[in-house]
């Protein structure tokens, strides 16, 4: 998975003024093809010694972190070990790509629908890095709370007409545009004002904005809806979970 995910990131380059706009419609993607967008997302799981994940059992069901963040993973592992001395130190912190869960959450899914699921089946939750949630709930409606794992994307706007808002692309190695959304609000405010600079744009314009979306959303919209545009969206690990797969701990 290491060197897919840098093939991936060194490949992206600034567009400059290209934006989204008119697309045509497409259909919702197929389950293959929401895969290969995950497989380059590295998340992280606390496992013991047979790479079987902890879980917590709520009522009749079990439940398995997955960590955005690869420090919160570690300090998830810290507090077991703390609590716990049966463990003997035989827990570790495994990246696995995105694509597994997504997969594993697919298959239970349907076997849901089919009456196949027991109290052994074990559902993975997404715990968001919560630097990122602060952050996002800040660009939120005072009245809204943010729910899920926050995802950021850069829109430019038309001071003459807020309806013209457009998203920022980036330019693929075979010269398709795909719209980025950033797990790290960081690297987004990087690419938001990297296009300032080339536009000329002040440091502060509000021409140039961050919107919030959540995981949650956009693997439902991919599974379900025609919205023009989905098919454009590509994910953006944060560099903290990149250098960790580099890093191969």
């Amino acid at each position: 998975m290491n060197k897919r995910l840098m093939r991936w990131v060194m490949s992206m380059g600034l567009v400059g003024s290209t934006l989204l706009s008119a697309i045509a419609p497409a259909l919702a993607l197929t389950p293959a093809e929401i895969e290969e967008r995950l497989e380059a997302i590295p998340v992280f799981t606390v496992t013991d010694e047979n790479g079987a994940p902890l879980v917590a059992r709520v009522e009749n069901q079990l439940f398995a972190g997955v960590f955005i963040d690869p420090n919160d993973a570690d300090a998830f592992r810290q507090r077991v070990l703390a609590g716990n001395g049966n463990f003997n130190g035989e827990v570790q912190v495994i990246p696995v790509s995105m694509k597994e869960i997504y997969t594993i959450e697919r298959q239970r899914m349907l076997a849901a629908q089919n009456g196949g699921v027991s109290e052994d089946d074990v559902d993975f939750v997404y715990i968001p890095d919560q630097r990122e949630v602060e952050l996002a709930q800040t660009l939120l409606p005072a009245d809204r709370e943010l729910q899920g794992v926050p995802l950021f994307a850069v829109r430019v706007n038309d001071p003459a007409n807020v309806a013209n808002s457009v998203y920022l692309t980036l330019e693929q190695e075979n010269g398709e545009p795909i719209v980025p959304f950033y797990f790290s609000k960081q690297q987004a405010d990087a690419l938001a004002q990297r296009y300032r600079e080339s536009s000329a744009l002040p440091a502060n314009s509000d021409q140039v904005t961050i919107e919030v979306s959540t995981l949650e959303l956009i693997l439902a919209n991919w599974e379900r809806s025609n919205q023009p545009g989905l098919q454009q969206i590509f994910l953006v690990p944060s560099s903290e979970a990149l250098q960790r797969v580099n890093a191969g701990n």
